[in-house]
């Protein structure tokens, strides 16, 4: 990404750059070459140095396209010539090869540009597939826990109507007794693990509706430190996203 943005960047650079250049068919410039020689081989001088100043900016950057200071290199070795040179036609011949290489290393990053446009577009659909990839398996499991939910009520429901209808007889034993200590004990034991699960799934859930809302946004930060949480709060299922 930051490359694409570098790269953005350097297409304006290189817009002021070819802003700077002669044209090879401006006539007007001719004209004033054979008006004024040496005047407009420094005004050509001129020009190239600005070129070479905003290539030289921008090949010192780490992100610089590969062939700038080939570029940069040509250029100076242009604007050596041009400076050595009396005769107009070559100075212009000269001015004009330099324009096409710089005009054709634009065209090539104005390629480039195109082909990170295209990457980045498959970049963003390939990650909005693994984030809507990610929102289905956690829907999926808030599913099992809503369907566990429902199963441990019935259970816990049923029990309290078997318990209801278990009432002790008139005479009381000592064996009888000790029965209705274990069925109490057993009773207070499946209602303890009955609530402790139907709080641990709440807060399950809460994670998870915290988790799909990071998926759907995209955002990898929130979504990651849900599933941490979640993991945490459930360890025995921490598989089901495998």
């Amino acid at each position: 990404m930051k490359s694409f943005l570098y790269l953005l960047a350097m297409l304006n650079v290189f817009q002021l750059v070819t802003s700077a250049r002669i044209s090879p068919e401006d006539n007007s410039v001719k004209s004033n070459a054979h008006a004024s020689g040496k005047g407009t081989t420094l005004d050509i001088s001129q020009k190239l140095e600005r070129i070479e100043n905003s290539l030289g900016a921008v090949a010192k950057s780490p992100l610089a396209p590969a062939g700038i200071s080939t570029l940069l290199n040509h250029v100076h070795h242009a604007d050596d010539e041009i400076k050595g040179l009396k005769n107009e036609k070559a100075r212009y011949a000269i001015f004009q090869n330099i324009s096409k290489e710089i005009a054709a290393f634009q065209n090539e990053l104005v390629s480039k540009k195109k082909q990170l446009i295209k990457a980045e577009e498959v970049d963003k659909a390939n990650k909005a597939k693994n984030f809507q990839s990610v929102v289905e398996k956690l829907k999926a499991r808030e599913t099992q826990i809503e369907t566990a939910e429902q199963n441990a009520q019935m259970a816990h429901q049923k029990r309290k109507e078997e318990v209801a209808k278990m009432k002790p007889g008139s005479e009381i034993t000592h064996e009888s007794d000790h029965t209705q200590k274990i069925l109490k004990y057993l009773r207070k034991k499946t209602d303890r693990k009955f609530h402790k699960n139907m709080a641990k799934w709440k807060e399950e859930k809460k994670e998870l509706h915290e988790a799909i809302d990071a998926a759907k946004n995209e955002n990898s930060d929130q979504m990651i430190s849900g599933m941490n949480h979640l993991i945490h709060v459930e360890k025995g299922d921490q598989d089901f996203l495998h």
